[in-house]
């Protein structure tokens, strides 16, 4: 080789040296970035049940969501604000304290609010709140109060009267997704409110019986959102305050958990003697056994195929309402139904949790119960014990490599006396499921999603909603929470169906052609949600209780930063009319339009900016 051939040889060699030095460099550096820190990693929470975790250190730049709630000394706004703390919680939004007199001190733009409540408004620095309004700040009034004049041009209202109460809700503009309105003839809803006329500039998005609930006003270069009742002092209106806070911005990002749990109660359990004789169910008469097998479960199972569901149950022993013992072992009695039933759930990836060794509530004399639900009190806490020993040696006996974690209790009752059996006898138990909504004065275990405050290892997940159909409050409560924490909890029973009064006598074909139109509807008001068990559903809970998303807004554009988000949550973002984002899946994340302006978003990875676009609407 000659030595000019020689020269252009090594010059070569160095120069690919030279790339790979430099591709070995760039790939350390990628793996050690937030590009790379941005695919998902599987962690373990404390009972080893592995969740997928979004997380980054990325930092955007621009504007972010600041609001300050004005603290109030009376009940209504005491009310509004513990409503407000769990709603934010739930939403991982984050929430600062203000006084009235820090109010004029609070600097203005389209993304700082102040959120005022109470029955003492009209004490406030009005022109300080007016300044801050008409410098581009937004102010949300979360009740109704008989405002001054001062307040008038501030809120656009044209004329008023005095307080009246209306009836029913009818949503002017589709708020959040499955929302349902009511007649003025409903029980549910009923608001003290002004008797309004408001100015062309009030946008309504809410009114009962034709007067204004909900409805924004433009002041300056600022906006002011005025609720003309006090229905968000009641936990069930929490979805209603976050939802309507979210309008009031240019644009506005809050989390969802993002999970469905679909019940079975009382399954596997002793099915019922008899045949469907004197009931509208079938055509012909068949026993119930043969109905359960036959029509019921395969319905069931089809159904839950169909739409990938995962079922999670609540396994009863005997429906004797022995509470003295001694406790029978059942073994030989529940054979058949555990066998069957419980194996086949188990095959399609579902979840056994306990119900009770029967349907007698854990509760002692001292708890009130609705005496019309004719239940017994068990007599101490040591026939609770032998009672739930029991109930584990029977489910243990059919499913031996089952690690029960779940417990719901008999109609949703339990005192704390039952809570503790619970944690002692069976160790293995992570979460105990309820009620979220309800009244506890029946006895009814009405709970927050959250730890114990006693026993460190029981998480409490409450359910939202039941049967095999949606009443508008049904599908309201659905909704609501949907808009807040982003999950639909729901059960049904399978001797509902037996019941008259609980199916309203329609027949099997009516009542599984409901069934299936709920199932539908959930997946139609809210595709962003992953079916999952319970053991699944609180472990991704508690992962999504402790993460942050970090929202920088900035002309055009959304910074998204995950902080140890579970894979289940998403995102809602949304944004002030005229404004949309591209839909679609991409590298970063999937985008839906959940709503005009509301768009649902499921990060895969971390970071992601997403761009605002102009829309024609």
């Amino acid at each position: 080789m000659s030595k000019e051939c020689h020269e252009k040889v090594k010059k070569y060699a160095l120069v690919w040296i030279g790339l790979l030095l430099i591709m070995t460099i760039g790939s350390i550096l990628f793996f050690r970035s937030e590009i790379f820190l941005a695919s998902m990693a599987p962690v373990s929470d404390e009972d080893g049940q592995e969740v997928a975790i979004l997380s980054t250190e990325y930092e955007g730049t621009g504007n972010t969501l600041r609001l300050y709630v004005v603290e109030g000394e009376d009940r209504m706004a005491e009310d509004f604000a513990g409503q407000l703390d769990y709603a934010a919680r739930y939403s991982r939004i984050k929430l600062e304290r203000a006084s009235p007199g820090e109010i004029a001190g609070i600097e203005p733009d389209p993304y700082t609010g102040l959120l005022v409540s109470g029955t003492a408004i009209n004490e406030l620095d009005v022109p300080a709140i007016r300044r801050f309004a008409e410098l581009g700040g937004r102010v949300f009034i979360a009740n109704s109060f008989y405002f001054s004049k001062e307040w008038e041009e501030l809120l656009g209202v044209e004329t008023r009267g005095g307080y009246e109460s209306f009836k029913g809700m009818t949503f002017n503009r589709e708020l959040f997704p499955g929302y349902p309105d009511f007649p003025a003839d409903t029980e549910a809803f009923t608001h003290s409110s002004i008797q309004v006329n408001l100015k062309d500039t009030a946008d309504v998005w809410i009114e009962a019986e034709g007067n204004p609930v909900f409805w924004m006003n433009p002041v300056g270069e600022g906006k002011v959102g005025m609720w003309n009742s006090a229905i968000l002092t009641g936990k069930m209106s929490r979805g209603l305050m976050i939802q309507s806070l979210s309008v009031l911005f240019p644009a506005f990002v809050s989390s969802q958990a993002g999970t469905e749990v679909v019940y079975i109660d009382d399954f596997p359990a002793p099915v019922p003697a008899g045949t469907l004789e004197g009931t509208n169910l079938l055509d012909q008469t068949v026993s119930v056994r043969d109905f359960y097998k036959h029509y019921w479960w395969p319905d069931i199972e089809a159904m839950m195929d169909k739409y990938g569901i995962k079922l999670t149950s609540g396994s009863i022993i005997t429906y004797e309402d022995e509470v003295n013992g001694p406790f029978k072992n059942m073994e030989d009695s529940i054979r058949q139904p555990y066998v069957y039933y419980g194996r086949s759930l188990l095959r399609q990836g579902g979840e056994i949790g306990y119900h009770g060794y029967n349907h007698q509530p854990l509760v002692l004399k001292n708890t009130h119960v609705d005496p019309q639900l004719g239940y017994n009190y068990w007599p101490d806490e040591n026939s609770m014990r032998r009672a739930v020993r029991e109930l584990k040696g029977n489910v243990e006996t059919f499913f031996p490599k089952q690690t029960i974690e779940t417990y719901v209790p008999p109609s949703n009752i339990i005192d704390e006396t039952g809570i503790r059996v619970l944690a002692e006898e069976l160790p293995e138990l992570r979460t105990i499921a309820s009620l979220y909504i309800g009244s506890s004065q029946n006895g009814s275990l009405i709970q927050e999603f959250e730890y114990d405050g006693t026993y460190e290892n029981v998480f409490h997940y409450p359910r939202v909603t039941s049967g095999y159909s949606l009443s508008l409050t049904d599908q309201f409560q659905m909704a609501d929470v949907m808009a807040h924490v982003g999950i639909v909890s729901h059960f049904v029973h399978p001797d509902d169906v037996l019941d008259d009064y609980r199916s309203d006598g329609r027949t099997w074909k009516e009542l599984s052609g409901d069934y299936e139109d709920l199932l539908k509807n959930v997946r139609t008001w809210y595709p962003q949600l992953k079916s999952v068990t319970q053991k699944e559903a609180t472990a991704a809970m508690k992962a999504y209780l402790q993460s942050d998303v970090e929202a920088t807004f900035s002309d055009g554009m959304i910074s998204i930063a995950c902080k140890g988000v579970p894979e289940t949550a998403s995102l809602l973002i949304r944004l002030e009319d005229g404004k949309g984002l591209k839909t679609g899946e991409f590298e970063e994340a999937e985008v839906l339009e959940a709503a005009e302006g509301l768009y649902s978003v499921r990060m895969k990875k971390p970071a992601a900016e997403l761009e605002i676009l102009e829309v024609e609407r």
